[in-house]
């Protein structure tokens, strides 16, 4: 296939697919639904650049984001519900304009590959139970709105100097309306 851009939706989801083979080609898509498949990996969006609107790979048994290694900008990224224990593969992703959601993954154990992320409306980072390792998102210098974070202590913290530590008591909560505990910023900042 010789897809290069969707300028409109490509919904892919629902359909049993174990493989994006056929998607080699494609650059950019307004919205990237590929959600409710059996997907493992991603390996063939390797020329993805620019999602507009949402890339959502939610109920996947995704184990690898590698395919997304070029993937620079997303309106919106759902990643719910997948095998993933780090988001190696997301590494040239620097900025998404609306919410970066990021729950009940029960094997993630870092958010490594995330580190280049600097600019993000805001970023929910829920019920990964096994999650420990969140500093890779010290490169964040803007959270539009708010990081939704577990409030437990994790051993992978953030510099105590990174914007997300600077601005804890307005940008960091627990849930949409109950702010983490200020005695608790230690269990996130170093």
């Amino acid at each position: 296939m010789n897809l290069k851009g969707v300028d409109g939706n490509l919904d892919l989801d629902r359909n049993d697919l174990i493989d994006v083979k056929n998607l080699d080609n494609l650059t950019y898509a307004r919205i990237l639904n590929l959600s409710y498949n059996r997907l493992e990996n991603v390996d063939n969006l390797t020329n993805l650049v620019h999602i507009e609107d949402l890339i959502s790979l939610n109920n996947n048994s995704l184990i690898s984001l590698s395919g997304l290694k070029n993937l620079t900008y997303a309106g919106q990224v759902n990643l719910d519900y997948t095998s993933l224990t780090n988001l190696h593969g997301l590494e040239s992703l620097t900025k998404v304009k609306y919410p970066f959601s990021l729950r009940y993954n029960d094997n993630l154990t870092s958010l490594n590959g995330l580190n280049s992320l600097n600019s993000i409306y805001s970023l929910e980072i829920l019920y990964n139970d096994n999650l420990d390792d969140i500093s890779a998102i010290n490169g964040v210098t803007y959270i539009s709105y708010r990081l939704f974070i577990d409030e437990r202590e994790y051993s992978g913290k953030l510099d105590s100097n990174s914007y997300i530590c600077q601005n804890f008591e307005d940008k960091v909560y627990r849930d949409s309306s109950n702010k983490w505990d200020s005695s608790h910023k230690s269990w996130i900042c170093e």
